[in-house]
């Protein structure tokens, strides 16, 4: 990840943001599984002690994966429970789409208020 990190610094072309893309992608498929819930709980214990009062709270989502959950019905569950949670604390979950045909209706249009007929292409 600090690889790709540092190589993010220094794109210069279209091309060149589109191979780091592709890098993320594969080295999230080969990292260590996380249920999504449960990353979003930890998003919440970051931001609940983080005691910003006066600030607008948001998880940033960057993904190629139109269902982290990966069909699993109860992750799916605990998913849209969480992101619930999330909206009841002020947190806001932006997503970032990254793909061509990303479809929102499997997954994220459930957890955020992501309109259907926007453009999630990024």
């Amino acid at each position: 990840i600090k690889e790709l990190n540092r190589l993010s610094d220094h794109l210069s072309t279209a091309a060149d943001v589109e191979r780091l893309d592709k890098m993320r992608c594969q080295t999230a498929e080969e990292e260590r599984k996380v249920d999504f819930h449960q990353a979003l709980w930890v998003c919440s214990t970051v931001l609940e002690r983080a005691n910003l009062k006066n600030s607008a709270k948001r998880v940033f989502m960057f993904t190629c994966n139109p269902d982290p959950t990966h069909g699993n019905k109860e992750v799916f569950a605990r998913s849209v429970r969480k992101a619930a949670d999330l909206e009841e604390l002020g947190i806001e979950l932006e997503p970032f789409l990254l793909g061509d045909d990303f479809d929102v209706t499997r997954f994220f249009a459930h957890i955020c208020s992501y309109a259907v007929d926007e453009d999630p292409g990024v």
